[in-house]
């Protein structure tokens, strides 16, 4: 039964690894959002992973112990620019793709990349999900929503008629190692936080940047994937047809 097993590790490890291929499809068109990345790792065999045998000993427990899928990491490729014209768009144009917004959910602070807030009845900033946008001071971002508004290229709103100036918290992780993927375009920080100053920022009002995800690309790398689950199920299938017939013969005897 050990080809058996290893075919339906392999089975498993293709279906997770196409699951999360269809997230990153599902969200191309999501704004500021990173796609992730499977590891796959190969495995010794059992003996061997429980440290029982020695690898590259010639012996009978010297083979593969079958693949699993180790962890899906966060690639941040930063995404295209898109003009979209709005006032309340806005993006973050810093060359490394280190710098974030910050937006309070439920209390807590989640980091992001995605620029496409709007102002609600109130005046707030919030994302298009509801969750407020922060301000340096920590406070939300609110303005007289009565009254004209622009984005400078600091990050800051400001409204010309009565002068009054909000400047948008912006932060740049100790590493983006330290970010852990909390869903569609959102981070949770596990690390330290710097604050960017003013004069490094670059906001650009009235652009987006768009989804990392590149649809060609998981397109050709679910057909792939596809076929190396659809190989493990034939093996399984094959494998059971041996057993089977191997049984026949020895009930049969």
């Amino acid at each position: 039964m050990y080809g058996t097993y290893l075919s339906a590790s392999g089975a498993d490890s293709y279906s997770r690894y196409l699951e999360v291929i269809a997230n990153n499809v599902a969200n191309v068109d999501t704004p500021g959002f990173r796609r992730e990345l499977p590891i796959i790792k190969a495995y010794h065999a059992e003996a061997i992973e429980q440290g029982l045998a020695s690898p590259g000993d010639g012996g009978i427990h010297d083979v593969g112990g079958g693949v699993g899928m180790f962890q899906t990491v966060t690639s941040f490729e930063i995404g295209q620019v898109q003009r979209t014209g709005v006032d309340s768009d806005v993006m973050l144009a810093d060359p490394r793709g280190d710098h974030f917004f910050v937006v309070d959910q439920d209390g807590q602070q989640m980091l992001t990349r995605a620029g496409n807030f709007l102002f609600d009845k109130e005046g707030y900033l919030v994302t298009q999900s509801g969750r407020q946008v922060l301000s340096a001071n920590g406070g939300p971002v609110r303005i007289n929503p009565n009254l004209p508004f622009e984005f400078d290229s600091t990050g800051s709103v400001v409204q010309p008629s009565t002068g009054v100036r909000t400047e948008l918290a912006v932060v740049r992780p100790a590493s983006l190692n330290d970010l852990q993927h909390m869903g569609e375009n959102l981070f949770a920080n596990q690390g330290q936080l710097q604050v960017v100053a003013a004069d490094e920022r670059r906001v650009r009002s009235g652009y987006l940047e768009t989804s990392a995800a590149r649809p060609v690309q998981e397109m050709v790398d679910m057909i792939k994937v596809t076929r190396a689950y659809e190989s493990n199920v034939r093996m399984i299938q094959q494998q059971d047809g041996i057993t089977e017939s191997l049984l026949s013969r020895v009930l049969r005897g």
